[in-house]
């Protein structure tokens, strides 16, 4: 970099790319946000911002909820089976179920069942109940097995009332004779139901079939049982759309045993004319909560598919609904940074500066030009300039390892992306402004020596490590950094987005990331285990998309009209430096430049001591005088600022 006498102070340049309005799409989307903030601000913001964040607190809260509070439908545990086990004998037992099912296809082709049912109950002489109830499946695999109850009669055919309601995915039948039951007494309960056969891959996973899996026993049964008689009925024509042999089993907890479902002969008690009739009876007893399950295929299309109910849409949408949401909010967001939270537009036009900005110094320039990284050397380098603190060595970073390739030199020459690693040596604190005081403060704390390539334990008057590129100890450079953008805001630089868009985003994404975990851990239980993995990683995916959303809206800081004048002289500041920059080499590759090199130690000083120096540093611009930093740190030039690690250092 040449003197700043060596290159002429007002050069133009090109207009600057600070901003421009967007265009099409873009634009038009932008200008709908535009008005929708103006609309909040004329019909009172206060009252809409107010709103919006009551609704999304009440749905954070409701995701919290569902996230740490009671299961709507948890699993059953051991102690739901042994407990009935222990008191259902307090009320009744149920001496011997009997169903009979007629299978066949209703007018529409749907799957249809017509069922008696005979239920033989003891009740004890204590007993209070008035009835019995009766708990049915009401939702199969994604759709709604339709009941209805035509009659509940007692032994001697007296009709005993009834009420049928439905609870998520159950039907319950509730029977109240009016009175007090003692003894054994008969319900004969007749009801049917459609739609129960289910659309699903057969076993093999090769085709399609119309598959029947039905509990007999129903839901929730928490009385003990002596014994199960099932009988299911058919046309001997639908009996050869069958595939394969029927089963049955029973099941309680995680015990189970399966069997064949037994076809009767032609000549059974049980059986019909122009009927298929299968029958089996469990002859142990069944403890509450006991299952027994009758199972048969059918050739694809022998039913009609049921259309999956409200409740299954619901659970498929619902873990998906709040992850939607959140990419809405993620372009919103986009879409608000390019048009509504756009910067400022300045002048249009870059002129070439010779001198920094009054009022602005480096913290503050790295804030405005978004380049807070590079602030902390490109300060520290500064105060070496002016006396304050001096740099005693500058090695090039190469394949991850410090000063150079390995087994090569470390001239810096294949220093990826210019990252060099330095060390500072405090000096004095003369001429210092409070901000040079809080930078030495927060780098150097008690230490003397800091360096980018060793980290210790703690601070101390050990070396202490500076990242690449500038960055520093971390708590150091979120104090500086802190520092720079509070400066940048309070100076009127940058502002804050206010207004309705970005409460939508920032309230908005935390109802939507609640919403997503608590409703994920809800349906969980719903589903099989692989299920519950694609909720969890859903709900990953949810996080991240809503997390990108909010750091789009909280980390979003536009310049004003003053920050981006302020943005413009910067760049014509760089403009300078890298005009300047461009005037030495092609002077050194000129003819003259022969003699300039043999006069190199005393002109490269001179260089090196150039005030712009740290705004070089500041705007990636260093690789002019890097070369001449190695010399002077290897102690080929005179001492300056700069100082070889292996010469004695003076306080």
């Amino acid at each position: 970099m040449a003197d700043s006498s060596s290159s002429p102070a007002h050069d133009a340049s090109p207009p600057a790319p600070a901003a421009p309005p967007a265009s099409g799409m873009v634009a038009s989307l932008g200008r709908r946000l535009e008005r929708l903030d103006h609309w909040a601000d004329a019909t009172g913001i206060g009252r809409k911002r107010l709103i919006l964040r009551a609704v999304c607190v009440l749905l954070t809260l409701a995701g919290l909820v569902m996230l740490f509070g009671k299961d709507l439908t948890p699993p059953d545990t051991l102690d739901d089976y042994l407990h009935p086990a222990k008191t259902s004998a307090d009320e009744f037992l149920i001496r011997n179920l009997a169903v009979d099912y007629t299978l066949d296809a209703d007018a529409q082709g749907y799957s249809r069942a017509t069922v008696l049912e005979t239920v033989d109950g003891i009740f004890g002489s204590d007993s209070t109940a008035t009835g019995i109830t009766r708990y049915l499946v009401a939702e199969s695999r994604g759709h709604t097995v339709h009941t209805t109850v035509t009659s509940v009669t007692d032994a001697g055919g007296t009709a005993v009332p009834f009420t049928v309601t439905r609870s998520g995915d159950t039907w319950k039948i509730s029977t109240d004779t009016g009175a007090r039951l003692v003894g054994d007494h008969r319900f004969l309960i007749r009801y049917v139901q459609t739609e129960l056969t289910d659309h699903v891959q057969d076993a093999q996973n090769t085709a399609f079939e119309d598959s029947l899996n039905w509990s007999v026993t129903g839901e929730r049964w928490l009385q003990g049982m002596g014994g199960v008689d099932v009988t299911v009925r058919m046309d001997k024509a639908l009996a050869g759309h069958m595939t394969g042999e029927p089963s049955w089993g029973v099941a309680w907890a995680i015990l189970g045993s399966t069997a064949s479902f037994d076809r009767v002969a032609d000549d059974d008690p049980l059986a019909q004319p122009g009927q298929a009739v299968f029958h089996n009876r469990v002859l142990s007893t069944l403890p509450p909560f006991g299952t027994v399950w009758v199972e048969f295929h059918f050739a694809d299309g022998t039913f009609v598919p049921s259309d999956r109910s409200l409740l299954e849409w619901m659970r498929l949408l619902a873990p998906f609904l709040p992850i939607l949401v959140g990419v809405v909010l993620l372009l919103l967001g986009l879409l608000a940074r390019a048009t509504v939270w756009r910067n400022a537009s300045g002048r249009g036009i870059v002129i070439a500066e010779s001198t920094p900005q009054a009022g602005v110094d480096l913290l503050l320039a790295s804030h405005i030009l978004g380049r807070s990284r590079r602030a902390i050397v490109a300060s520290l380098l500064d105060l070496a300039v002016r006396g304050n603190v001096r740099l005693l060595r500058v090695s090039p970073v190469t394949d991850g390892r410090v000063g150079g390739r390995a087994g090569g030199g470390g001239n810096g020459a294949n220093s990826p992306a210019g990252r060099h690693w330095y060390e500072f040596e405090y000096v004095n604190d003369t001429a210092l402004t409070d901000g040079d005081k809080g930078l030495l403060n927060a780098v150097f704390g008690d230490a003397r020596i800091i360096s980018t390539k060793r980290r210790p334990a703690k601070r101390s008057m050990r070396p202490v490590r500076l990242e690449a590129r500038g960055g520093l100890l971390r708590p150091a450079f979120r104090q500086l950094s802190l520092s720079g953008w509070r400066r940048s805001l309070a100076e009127g630089y940058r502002r804050v987005p206010t207004g309705f868009v970005r409460d939508l985003l920032t309230w908005g994404v935390i109802a939507t990331t609640a919403l997503q975990w608590g409703l994920s851990r809800q349906l969980a239980y719903d589903g099989i285990e692989s299920q519950a993995w694609l909720l969890f990683w859903v709900s990953v995916a949810s996080a991240a998309v809503t997390f990108s959303a909010f750091t789009l809206a909280v980390t979003r800081y536009p310049l004003t009209r003053k920050g981006a004048l302020a943005r413009e002289h910067l760049l014509g500041l760089r403009e300078y430096i890298r005009v300047a920059e461009q005037l030495r080499i092609d002077f050194l590759q000129s003819p003259s430049g022969a003699l300039y090199t043999q006069r190199r130690a005393s002109v490269e000083v001179a260089d090196l001591n150039d005030p712009l120096l740290a705004y070089a540093i500041l705007f990636g611009l260093e690789r002019g005088w890097r070369r001449e930093l190695d010399l002077a740190s290897a102690g080929e030039l005179p001492r300056g600022w700069w100082l070889p690690r292996d010469l004695a250092r003076t306080p």
